[in-house]
C-alpha cells in the first residue's frame, strides 16, 4: 500500500499548494477524516471537489476518527500514545478496506506540526508513504493579522497550552500557542506582551482580534465559549509578541 499524506491548509480553499493539488488529482481514491461534532470533514471534502479536475473520477471516502475529546485519562505522554494507537487503528481499518494499492489521506493544515496522521500511517504493515506540505495555522493567522512569525535576532517557539501553565517563557521574542483548550493562555502575567488572536483562521466563520495581551485577557475567553457553542467546535491559535526586547542582542557567532 502505498499512502500520500497531504496537507490542504488550515481552510480556506486556496491556501493548499500546486504540489498538494496535484497528489490530489493523482489518486482514485482520498481518505477525508472526520470527527463527529465537527464540519472538518466536509471541509475537506469541498476543498478536494473544487480542486479536482474530474470530481466523479475519483472515490471521497469518509475517515471517521476518534475525537480528542474521548482521549483516555491517566499521564499524558501515556493517554497521548493510547489516543494515537486509536488514531492508527482507525487508519488500519480505513486501509484495510480499501481494493486499491494508492491512497490519499488530506490532512488539515501541515501534517507535519500537532498532527498524528504520519505517526499512524507509518504503523500501517508495509507501507510506503509521501508527506505533502501543508500551509500551518501559524502562518495563515500572521498573514491574517499582516506580521511577520519573526524579528531581528529573536526565536519563535511554537507550543502548546500545556506548556504555559507555569508561564510564559521569556526567552523568545514569539511564542505561538496551539493546541489549548482550556486557554492557558489566558491566564498568563500579560506584562510586555501583544496578542494576536484567531479562531477558525481562514474558514467563513473566521474571527480575529489582537492588542494587549491584558486587554484580550478581557474579551477573549468569552469570545471562544461563544464560538464553540455556536459552531459545536472551536480551532484557535494565538500568537504572542514581547514588548519589550533586547534593540541589540548579541551577533551570534558564524
Amino acid at each position: 500500500m502505498h499512502v500520500t499524506i497531504i496537507g490542504i491548509g488550515p481552510g480556506h480553499p486556496d491556501q493548499i499548494t500546486v504540489q498538494a493539488v496535484n497528489a490530489l488529482n493523482a489518486h482514485d481514491v482520498i481518505l477525508l477524516p472526520t470527527k463527529a461534532g465537527t464540519t472538518t470533514g466536509d471541509t475537506r471534502r469541498s476543498i478536494a471537489q473544487r480542486h479536482l479536475v474530474n470530481p466523479d473520477a475519483h472515490r471521497l471516502i469518509d475517515l471517521p476518527m476518534p475525537s480528542v475529546r474521548n482521549r483516555p485519562r491517566g499521564a499524558y505522554r501515556h493517554s497521548v500514545q493510547q489516543f494515537r494507537e486509536q488514531q492508527a487503528a482507525a487508519i488500519a481499518a480505513a486501509l484495510d478496506a480499501l481494493d486499491v494499492t494508492n491512497v490519499a489521506i488530506l490532512t488539515w493544515g501541515c501534517p507535519t506540526l500537532f498532527d498524528g496522521t504520519i505517526e499512524g500511517v507509518r504503523t500501517y504493515p508495509g507501507v510506503q508513504m509521501d508527506v505533502i506540505p501543508g500551509v500551518t495555522s501559524v502562518s495563515a493567522l500572521a498573514a491574517a493579522h499582516g506580521v511577520a512569525q519573526t524579528e531581528i535576532g529573536q526565536s519563535v517557539l511554537i507550543t502548546t497550552g500545556r506548556q504555559l501553565q507555569h508561564g510564559l517563557p521569556a526567552n523568545h521574542g514569539t511564542v505561538v500557542d496551539m493546541v489549548d483548550a482550556k486557554g492557558h493562555v489566558w491566564t498568563q502575567d500579560p506584562a510586555g506582551w501583544t496578542a494576536y488572536w484567531g479562531a477558525f483562521v481562514g474558514l467563513a466563520q473566521e474571527e480575529l482580534d489582537h492588542g494587549p495581551l491584558d486587554e484580550m485577557q478581557q474579551r477573549i475567553p468569552a469570545k471562544r465559549a461563544e464560538l464553540a457553542e455556536t459552531h459545536g467546535w472551536l480551532f484557535d491559535v494565538t500568537l504572542l509578541r514581547q514588548d519589550h526586547q533586547d534593540q541589540n542582542p548579541p551577533e551570534p557567532d558564524i
